[in-house]
C-alpha cells in the first residue's frame, strides 16, 4: 500500500466519522428534553441597607430536547422572584447552565423592581466532592441594576426539605 492509498483511506474514514457524528447529534436532538421546578431562597443585602432581607425565586426550567441540552448545559428559566419592597412577586426571565463535568451551575435572569427599572441576578454554584451538599444547595449571587452595577449580594439555598418536591416535578419535554 502506498501513501496515496492510505491518504485516501484516511480520508474515507474522516468522512466516515463526521457522516456519523452528525447523525448522532441529529438523534439526540430528537430525543425528549427535559423540565423542573425549583425554589430557593434566602438573604440578600441590597446597597445602602444595614440589613439583609429575604429573597425567593421560584423557577421553571427547560431543555427542548436532549441534544441541545449535551451542546451547552442550557436550560431555559422562568417564574418569579421576590424582595419584599424591592421587587414584589415580579417575573423572571433567564438561564440556568447545568455543567456536570465542570461541577458548575450557572443562574442567570432578569425581572423589573418595583418602580419598573430592568435588574439582572447572577450566581454560580461551583460543586465541591468533598461537600456536595453544601455546595449543590447554597447559591451565592449578585443583583446588578439595568446599567450593570452591582446593587445587592445574596446568598440563597435549596432547602434539603424541598427535594421531593423538586425531584417529582422533573418531566419529560416533548418538541420545541
Amino acid at each position: 500500500m502506498n501513501i496515496a492509498s492510505l491518504l485516501d483511506k484516511a480520508q474515507q474514514l474522516m468522512a466516515v466519522t463526521v457522516q456519523l457524528q452528525s447523525e448522532a447529534k441529529s438523534y439526540l436532538h430528537k430525543l425528549p428534553g427535559f423540565s423542573f421546578d425549583e425554589t430557593m431562597a434566602g438573604p440578600i443585602t441590597l446597597s445602602g441597607s444595614p440589613h439583609p432581607q429575604h429573597m425567593e425565586f421560584r423557577l421553571h426550567a427547560v431543555a427542548p430536547s436532549l441534544g441541545s441540552f449535551l451542546e451547552d448545559g442550557r436550560t431555559e428559566i422562568a417564574g418569579t422572584v421576590s424582595i419584599p419592597g424591592y421587587a414584589d412577586s415580579a417575573a423572571l426571565a433567564g438561564a440556568l447552565w447545568i455543567w456536570p463535568l465542570r461541577r458548575v451551575l450557572r443562574y442567570e435572569f432578569s425581572f423589573s423592581s418595583n418602580d419598573g427599572s430592568p435588574c439582572r441576578f447572577a450566581g454560580q454554584k461551583d460543586v465541591s466532592p468533598l461537600d456536595p451538599v453544601n455546595t449543590m444547595t447554597m447559591l451565592p449571587g449578585c443583583l446588578y441594576d439595568a446599567h450593570g452595577k452591582e446593587v445587592g449580594q445574596a446568598e440563597v439555598r435549596f432547602e434539603l426539605s424541598d427535594l421531593p418536591t423538586f425531584l417529582a416535578s422533573w418531566r419529560p419535554v416533548f418538541g420545541p
